[in-house]
């Protein structure tokens, strides 16, 4: 059997913040990330600008993905058990 949190088990079933150390690393890096995209200083600094709307949905757009890979882990994990 593998272990939680392997690519067999979504991550409904394991608890997304069990792993506080990952979980505080995709906040710092949202974080950071957005900061360098809409503050003035940073676009300054970095010479960025902020996203057009229509990149900002398609962006959150992009995280479709991994529903759909979370759903099909559900899925095959209900099939097999089912077995």
């Amino acid at each position: 059997m593998a272990a939680p949190g392997s690519e067999e088990h979504p991550i409904w079933s394991i608890g997304p913040f069990t792993n506080r150390g990952m979980v505080l690393a995709v906040i710092l890096t949202v974080a950071l990330q957005l900061a360098v995209i809409y503050l003035p200083v940073a676009n300054r600094i970095f010479r960025t600008q902020p996203l057009l709307p229509i990149e900002a949905i398609s962006a959150g757009l992009a995280h479709l993905t991994l529903l759909i890979v979370e759903i099909w882990k559900a899925v095959a994990h209900r099939r097999h058990c089912a077995r």
